[in-house]
């Protein structure tokens, strides 16, 4: 740009990174940095849809929105890391169940139970915190 301001107009995404200025007589001179983060808009899935009603009653519009695609990749990498040692553990539970002999069926079982319980657990945790 050649002038006091730089527009960028629609801003998106592809924009985000850092800017300097530089001022010439001769002899340059550079601004200090100036950084754009540039956010995903919201995408509405579920849009507000009217109603009738008698004076006095009480009502409520509400939308959905689809999480933008950083916070649904986080979401969806940690659903696969829970999934994941969850069936490993099942997996374990099954070779150790049906290979043991019979007596250490019950203990074996119960302390996968009681893993899985707790990864079943944890992992409510993840995407509720």
């Amino acid at each position: 740009a050649t002038s006091a301001s730089y527009t960028i107009d629609p801003v998106g995404t592809t924009d985000a990174g850092d800017y300097d200025c530089v001022v010439t007589n001769g002899c340059p001179v550079t601004s200090a940095t100036a950084t754009l983060t540039v956010e995903e808009a919201p995408n509405i899935t579920v849009h507000p849809t009217g109603s009738t009603e008698c004076e006095g009653d009480a009502i409520t519009l509400s939308v959905t929105r689809l999480a933008n695609s950083e916070q649904l990749a986080s979401e969806v990498a940690g659903a696969a890391v829970v999934i994941a040692a969850l069936m490993n553990t099942v997996s374990k539970g099954a070779i150790a169940y049906f290979s043991g002999s019979p007596e250490l069926r019950r203990p074996v079982l119960q302390a996968f139970a009681l893993m899985i319980l707790v990864g079943v657990i944890a992992g409510g945790l993840v995407f509720f915190l």
